[in-house]
């Protein structure tokens, strides 16, 4: 049970958005519906279903909380303790996933209180530093988790219960993590021949084809998919033929490709050149489909970039700018003033929210909106928030139309206007 001393519900009347004067032109300011005191760690969730948008997760005491979007109250607590801060690796509206170097644990919310073990190390339990054979990595895909050990062993579970799928062990050891799309999943390892690609079924987990990394090349990034898996490396990107390993084509050459972080879909790959331009290549030929000019970054500033659905998302320290990523167009661009930064970014459906966070603590925080055209609408529209100054400022997370700020030794939330 939860100690009633580690979380107090502060009562709050709950209000809605207020102008600071009757002219249009000022941003209203969004209320706080509830504020809780807490001496924690506010959970970042690394793969959330869409139902999964009303509770989020503390780390105190030795164990995680579940807490309302809407109101901040309780829903209940791990029956479990954790050492350190474990990583939310998936949830939906009826459990949770929680995982650490030893062990992934799935919790149920609703319900008698049930945990199940989904995978763990070699010495069950606590932190071991003699433990030979740690968690390495997991990957939530679909309704399962594959999760890779130091000794090469790789699981693909149910996150629902404890039921493996399938389990092999790997060789040669993966020398980075695994990348999984959908169908495909690929690891690169190293030997004294050099670096190769490995490429698997990951329904199956049976190897389908093995690319070999010509001499002289460094694979930077993979891109698994169907029927090409892309690879990055220092000069541009190799397209290989997923179900045979033989490469299909080839760009760059040159110093300009890439730079910077690259990200890419079903259709194509995008990489960002010189801080300036974002290209996208054919994923089937390699050819440019095309290229957006006027990123504005200059090096040895980068960017990252993510793609959801048609929407490209290229985000620096202070600014985000949206791309249709059909076709390069520009949908809109939220950027920051007077040396502010972006604090936290969350795209939701078409709807794109970036928390800003002033230059100095005593300033209002800002809640910039960019509603992104729908297929047949002509244009984004934007939308402007003040929030109070959080001088104690730890993290940010939007799930839904709820916002938690992490100040101090409280959690702040708000309801984001959906209309």
């Amino acid at each position: 049970m939860m100690r009633n001393t580690h979380f107090l519900i502060a009562a709050l009347v709950a209000c809605s958005c207020a102008f600071a004067s009757a002219s249009e032109k000022v941003a209203p300011t969004l209320k706080p519906v509830f504020e809780v005191d807490v001496h924690g760690t506010l959970l970042a969730p690394e793969s959330v279903g869409p139902s999964a948008d009303d509770y989020f997760l503390v780390y105190a005491d030795m164990k995680v909380l579940a807490l309302s979007v809407r109101d901040g109250k309780s829903l209940g607590a791990t029956t479990i303790e954790f050492d350190n801060p474990p990583s939310w690796i998936k949830g939906d509206d009826k459990f949770f996933v929680l995982a650490t170097p030893f062990a992934i644990t799935g919790h149920r919310l609703e319900g008698e209180p049930s945990t199940w073990t989904i995978a763990q190390s070699d010495r069950q339990g606590h932190q071991d530093p003699e433990d030979n054979n740690l968690i390495r990595q997991i990957v939530s895909t679909g309704d399962h988790l594959v999760a890779m050990f130091d000794d090469g062993t790789v699981k693909r579970l149910q996150a629902a219960d404890d039921a493996p799928v399938w389990m092999h062990t790997v060789s040669p050891k993966p020398a980075s993590g695994l990348v999984i799309v959908e169908d495909v999943m690929t690891y690169l390892a190293r030997t004294s021949r050099g670096e190769s690609i490995h490429i698997l079924d990951a329904r199956t987990g049976e190897q389908r084809s093995v690319y070999e990394v010509p001499k002289g090349d460094s694979v930077l990034d993979q891109f698994p998919g169907e029927p090409i898996t892309m690879l990055r490396v220092p000069d541009g990107f190799i397209g290989v033929r997923s179900q045979t390993g033989k490469q299909q084509w080839r760009i760059g050459g040159h110093s300009r490709l890439p730079e910077g972080h690259a990200a890419a879909d079903a259709s194509g790959i995008y990489a960002s050149v010189d801080g300036q331009q974002v290209v996208k290549f054919s994923r089937e030929t390699g050819e440019r489909l095309w290229r957006f000019e006027g990123v504005g970054v200059k090096p040895p500033a980068r960017v990252t970039m993510s793609v959801c659905d048609r929407f490209l998302l290229v985000r620096s320290e202070s600014f985000v700018q949206v791309i249709d990523a059909t076709n390069g167009a520009s949908l809109g661009r939220i950027e920051c003033l007077n040396h502010e930064q972006i604090a936290s970014m969350k795209l939701n459906g078409h709807v794109l929210r970036v928390l800003v966070k002033p230059a100095r603590k005593e300033s209002m925080w800002r809640l910039e909106e960019l509603r992104l055209p729908q297929k047949g609408a002509a244009e984004s529209k934007d939308a402007h928030y003040f929030l109070q100054p959080f001088a104690n400022f730890k993290d940010a997370i939007m799930l839904g139309d709820g916002l938690i700020v992490h100040d101090g030794d409280r959690l702040v939330g708000f309801n984001l206007p959906n209309n």
